[in-house]
């Protein structure tokens, strides 16, 4: 049996416009009976060179009983803001692929939990965190990029999740779910509350939040010319929030004698909040000096 092109499977574009990656799918021409091959590429948005690719996994569809590959093969390509790294699921081996997206070095090879259809992938840079979105227990797994470890589920009040989005600090996930009632969750990154929710249509395939989450772009799969659909969000009328820094990097310190020698990196970003200063205080006397 030939081994044919089945097609691209995923794009996405980073912070340069030159250039984009995608998701290209390989098989036997007997389709999902068959072996599935996927690789990732860059490539220029000028002359579709190639820059790079990389096989990221094979996946044997007659072994899964009928059942959809595309549950199993890598899929679901996301970028980060800054377009340094890619971030590829791949639910087959239970683990997320971190990428170098200039040269296509493997970065790392995050673990997931076994068994799980992943639908979507958004990141933040700002908390170092992942957010997969799980078909199976309805839930968004939060992984640690920094170290590459899964934290913990965010369990969501809804079925059938799918795009999801961030706010800019990375304090907001904004998913769609698709069953039942369909509708836009926000809910807080950080104790997976639920912050506001509004009424959506199951053929809705893509969200944005924009960037303060008052307000939310949907794309419907049943609109062919792709046209979006901008929606203001509710905004809570409680008290207003005051962003606080994040935490300096890399702090040392030197010992000497009633005294020490203290060194530390700015954080990578402040949050949105203004760093005015920093505070160094001793343990247990609790000396401090501005």
């Amino acid at each position: 049996v030939a081994k044919v092109t089945w097609g691209i499977a995923e794009v996405a574009m980073g912070s340069d416009p030159k250039i984009y990656y995608r998701l290209i799918r390989t098989g036997l021409a007997t389709g999902l009976q068959g072996l599935s091959s996927i690789a990732v590429e860059a490539v220029s948005v000028l002359n579709e060179k190639v820059l790079w690719n990389i096989d990221v996994g094979v996946v044997d569809g007659a072994q899964f009983k009928g059942d959809p590959v595309r549950q199993y093969e890598p899929h679901r390509l996301a970028v980060s803001s800054d377009g340094t790294n890619l971030y590829l699921a791949q639910p087959g081996i239970s683990q997320l692929l971190v990428i170098k997206a200039e040269t296509g070095q493997i970065l790392s090879r995050a673990p997931l939990p076994a068994g799980h259809d992943i639908r979507d992938i958004v990141v933040s840079e700002i908390t170092s965190r992942a957010y997969v979105t799980d078909w199976t227990d309805n839930s968004i797994l939060v992984l640690d990029t920094g170290i590459g470890q899964f934290m913990n589920a965010i369990k969501i009040p809804g079925r059938c999740p799918e795009s999801t989005s961030l706010d800019a600090a990375g304090e907001t996930i904004a998913v769609h779910v698709a069953c039942d009632n369909p509708r836009v969750l926000l809910l807080s990154t950080s104790d997976g509350s639920l912050k506001a929710e509004m009424p959506s249509t199951q053929d809705v395939s893509e969200i944005r939040l924009l960037p303060n989450a008052t307000g939310m772009i949907s794309r419907r799969n049943a609109e062919l010319s792709g046209a979006r659909i901008t929606s203001a969000l509710p905004v809570s009328k409680g008290p207003k929030t005051i962003p606080v820094p994040l935490a300096p990097r890399g702090v040392s310190a030197n010992a000497g004698v009633g005294s020490a020698r203290v060194s530390w990196s700015m954080p990578v970003n402040s949050s949105n909040a203004k760093v005015t200063g920093y505070r160094v205080t001793a343990k247990p006397t609790g000396q401090t000096c501005v």
